[in-house]
This record gives C-alpha cells, sequence and structure tokens, in this order.
C-alpha cells in the first residue's frame, strides 16, 4: 500500500488496550502508523495479559501507563483508549498532562468524576460480572464465548471471533468496580439583599477537599494517582445594588494525597463586589493547598487566589486570595498563584 501524498509530520501514539486484552492487540495498528512514519507504543496495563498478577487495582493499571511514558520519556504524545482504556487514559493524562498532545477515545468509556466502570454498563451486565469474579479463584471476570462474540464480534466469522477470543485473558476485577473521585465543588455565595439601597452579598461556600480514592475510605489503603482534586470555593455574592458589601470568595479545598502524584488544590472563589454608590468589595477566597505526592512521588499543585471584588464609587477593593501551598513530595508542588485584587469603580450595573 502506498504511503499517503500529504505528509503530516511524525506523532508518537501510545495505545492503551480494553479489558481482557493486552498491547498485543494493536500490533497491526502499530505496523500501520510506523508504515506511515509515526511512532507507536502499545503498553500493557497493570494486570492484564496471560501469566501475570491479576490482584491490581485501577490506579496500579495507570500507573503503569504513566510509568512508561515517563520511562521512556516520551512527550507531545496522543493517547488513544479502547474501551476500558478510555477510563486509563484519562486519569493517565491528569498525571502527565505536560507528556499529552491529545486523548482519543475509541470507542471507549469516558466516566464522569467518581463514577467506575461499573457505573456505565447495564445492571444485567454488572450481574454478570460479580457472578464469573465470585465463581473465579482469583476474582477475575472472563466472558464465556458465546457471550463475548454476541457482544463484541457479532459480525465476524466463527473462526475468526474464536482466533480473537483464544488471545484474550480473564480481566481483573477490581479496576472495573473503582471509583476515582474529586472534591465536590463550592456552593455559590448568596446574592445580595433584595432591596435597592442596601443588601450585604453572602459568603462563597468552601471548595470541598479532595476525596479518598478506590473502594473504600480506608487511608491504608489510598490508591489516588492525583485525580483526587480539591473543590474551587464558590465565588462570593454581590452586594446590593446600591449599597452593600460583597461577600468574601470561598476557600479552595485541599488536593489528596497520592502515590503517582499528589493532586491539585482548588481555586479560591472570586470576592463579590460592592455596592454601586458605597460598599466594601469582598476579598477572594484563599486557593487549596496542593496533595502530599507518597513515597516520593511529586506533591501536587496549589490553588490559585480568588480575585478581589470590585466596588462602586466608593468602598474598599477587595483584597486578593492567596495562593495555596505546595504539596510535599519529589519534588514539591508549585503554589498556586495570588489572585488580582479588585477595582475601583470597577462595578457596573
Amino acid at each position: 500500500m502506498p504511503r499517503c501524498g500529504v505528509y503530516l509530520g511524525m506523532t508518537t501514539f501510545v495505545l492503551v488496550h480494553g479489558a481482557w486484552h493486552d498491547g498485543s492487540c494493536w500490533n497491526q495498528v502499530i505496523k500501520r502508523l510506523e508504515f506511515l512514519g509515526h511512532n507507536a507504543f502499545a503498553p500493557n496495563a497493570a494486570g492484564h495479559g496471560k501469566g501475570v498478577d491479576k490482584q491490581v487495582s485501577h490506579a496500579e493499571s495507570t500507573r503503569s501507563i504513566v510509568d512508561f511514558i515517563v520511562d521512556n520519556d516520551l512527550t507531545d504524545v496522543v493517547l488513544v483508549g479502547h474501551g476500558f482504556g478510555g477510563t486509563i487514559i484519562s486519569k493517565a493524562a491528569e498525571t502527565v498532562s505536560d507528556r499529552i498532545r491529545r486523548l482519543v477515545f475509541y470507542a471507549a468509556f469516558i466516566p464522569d468524576d467518581g463514577e467506575s466502570l461499573y457505573d456505565n454498563v447495564p445492571p444485567d451486565y454488572r450481574n454478570l460480572f460479580d457472578g464469573l469474579a465470585a465463581e473465579s479463584q482469583d476474582a477475575t471476570i472472563m466472558l464465556p464465548f458465546p457471550i463475548w462474540r454476541e457482544v463484541f464480534m457479532n459480525d465476524a466469522d466463527l473462526e475468526f471471533a474464536r482466533t480473537c477470543y483464544s488471545r484474550l485473558s480473564p480481566e481483573p476485577s477490581q479496576p472495573l468496580i473503582e471509583a476515582d473521585g474529586i472534591g465536590a465543588s463550592g456552593g455559590p455565595g448568596g446574592g445580595g439583599g433584595q432591596s435597592l439601597l442596601v443588601g450585604n452579598g453572602g459568603a462563597g461556600g468552601a471548595g470541598g477537599a479532595g476525596g479518598i480514592s478506590g473502594v473504600n475510605d480506608n487511608p491504608a489503603q489510598l490508591e489516588g494517582i492525583g485525580e483526587v482534586f480539591g473543590g474551587d470555593g464558590g465565588g462570593g455574592g454581590d452586594g446590593g445594588i446600591f449599597f452593600g458589601n460583597g461577600g468574601v470568595g470561598g476557600v479552595g479545598g485541599n488536593g489528596a494525597a497520592g502515590p503517582v502524584a499528589g493532586a491539585l488544590g482548588g481555586d479560591g472563589g472570586g470576592g463579590g463586589d460592592g455596592g454601586l454608590v458605597a460598599g466594601n468589595a469582598g476579598s477572594g477566597g484563599a486557593g487549596g493547598n496542593g496533595g502530599a505526592g507518597l513515597a516520593g512521588a511529586p506533591g501536587g499543585a496549589g490553588g490559585d487566589g480568588g480575585t478581589g471584588g470590585s466596588t462602586g464609587k466608593s468602598g474598599n477593593v477587595g483584597a486578593a486570595g492567596l495562593g495555596g501551598a505546595g504539596g510535599s513530595g519529589s519534588p514539591a508542588g508549585a503554589a498556586g498563584l495570588p489572585g488580582f485584587t479588585g477595582t475601583s469603580g470597577g462595578r457596573k450595573l
């Protein structure tokens, strides 16, 4: 087959397989990409492939992909995930975002924050997976061939379907049921009083702290890799239209600790504006602190401070919120940036 007539430049692809597979499922794709002048790699996610330890967590599977990218000093990567691999690349990108050019979800799961793959499959399949895992000796899931063919290869001839099935291996159940959560976002500040003459804005709600990822709340079983961000603080409410003080911005939540990288602290909320005629503006909330990197992992960056509110004709402008401290680790996370000071006379109808 001739090469494409238009040269688009060399791209580095990292291809992440789905459930029951390993990196070898991409072999033909790699050959084609290399023929076109690209670099392509398909590492095995931890716990996947024949003859390997299946007792792994979602974080360990993700970390194996992160380690592959870092250990091989890959940059400007197009990271592709298929099926279950979508849950891996979305989390890996949070840790090595500076090395990723683009994410490609190829017929892949894209769970919302706090969701697992289990949350995105029909109840009948969850029941099936639970039953198969319970029947196995190592809590793995291996779909019977008739079910696998009907769901995944119903348009293939029988011989080809059996050949593909022979290359599969039991899937670890733990990575499928683990949810990776983030801190809840802070609630918005209350609005100014209803009177046109006076009314103070409410304070912004504090951002939620990054939660412990994994299937339980046991701190000894932290499995976060930087995905449990602190929530952003809510913005302070504005003062009344004519008179009233703006509310203080909420403080950003702290990021959680993780063994690959500490999570980012949430940003502080902006301070509310003072009244048009008179009223002090609210200060911006402080950014949350970055999470610590465990066992020498990098610390998370602190959240940025919120911007102070503006005033009308008179009143004090809102002070800038302080940036959060970076989490401890190797290296330590960067401190968050301070917010901006509010402006005098900046509030407009």
